[in-house]
């Protein structure tokens, strides 16, 4: 064996085979290419039946019509932050991400008998990534964080104030049910001081940083085709950060505009090949 053939060896794996699912509806439309998965073995679509895939592919029509010009990929491009009141300053801070759905279809489909089902409650959820810098990033990170590690911090130290032996002492004479209620006190002081921070901190942040996603100018025009922010549970402000941006997703991707149009004046037809990682599809 030389060492051509050796280094080939070495650098097959089986699972490269598999990469693209040519027995996949999506497999080679433009569909396929606006969904933007690292390969068919990340995508769920894949696995859905040939009814729920035609369905998918609706769904994914229906958004990309519902798109500005360009897509999301249009979104992400600025060298401004989207975030900055007044005069804007460079991008610096990476992205803000956060996702979008659609109020249509709202039907929901479900299988009884155990196979997957496509459920069309919000047809497509689509990440939004928007340019920000590190300024208005540093401000929505305190609103979303700090308030709760100042609740965490004033609820361990009325806990551990409550339960040292002279407090808990004095508390127990008083009455058993002294010494719980001295630390739901501590609780809700914690509680009432953590959310007096947050509103100062959104009080301060908002003359310069727009603090609601959903009141950004790319963002309305999106509202006015049918598109709304999807809260968080987690965050006060529904936003994460990333450096770098999504690699992979729906509309994550580039090309964004020709495959929308290609989706929106679909034919039919799927460039059937044998794509390889890293090709474009």
């Amino acid at each position: 064996m030389d060492n051509d053939t050796e280094r080939n060896a070495e650098l097959y794996n089986p699972e490269d085979e598999r990469i693209f699912d040519e027995n996949c509806l999506l497999h080679g439309t433009p569909h396929c290419r606006l969904l933007n998965m690292e390969s068919c073995n990340s995508c769920y679509i894949r696995n859905l039946s040939e009814e729920d895939q035609r369905k998918a592919m609706e769904d994914i029509r229906m958004a990309a019509a519902a798109m500005p010009v360009g897509g999301m990929e249009s979104l992400r491009q600025d060298d401004e932050c989207a975030f900055c009141r007044g005069m804007k300053n460079p991008a610096d801070g990476g992205y803000a991400l956060f996702d979008i759905g659609h109020l249509n279809p709202k039907a929901i489909d479900e299988r009884k008998n155990g196979r997957k089902a496509y459920k069309r409650d919000v047809s497509i959820v689509v990440p939004v990534q928007l340019p920000v810098c590190r300024h208005c990033k540093r401000r929505i990170q305190l609103i979303n964080y700090l308030p709760l590690i100042i609740g965490l911090v004033i609820t361990a130290l009325s806990f551990i104030v409550v339960t040292s032996k002279p407090v808990y002492g004095a508390l127990n004479k008083q009455g058993r049910i002294i010494p719980v209620l001295a630390a739901l006190i501590g609780v809700l002081l914690a509680v009432a001081i953590a959310n007096l921070a947050k509103m100062i901190l959104k009080n301060a942040a908002e003359r310069k940083t727009v603090l609601r996603p959903g009141t950004l100018k790319p963002i309305e025009k999106l509202r006015s085709e049918g598109w709304f922010v999807i809260e968080s549970g987690e965050f006060d402000i529904p936003l994460t950060f990333s450096k770098e941006g999504l690699k992979n997703g729906i509309m994550t991707g580039g090309d964004q505009e020709n495959n929308i149009n290609e989706i929106v004046n679909w034919n039919g037809v799927r460039s059937i090949g044998k794509y390889k990682k890293g090709e474009d599809k």
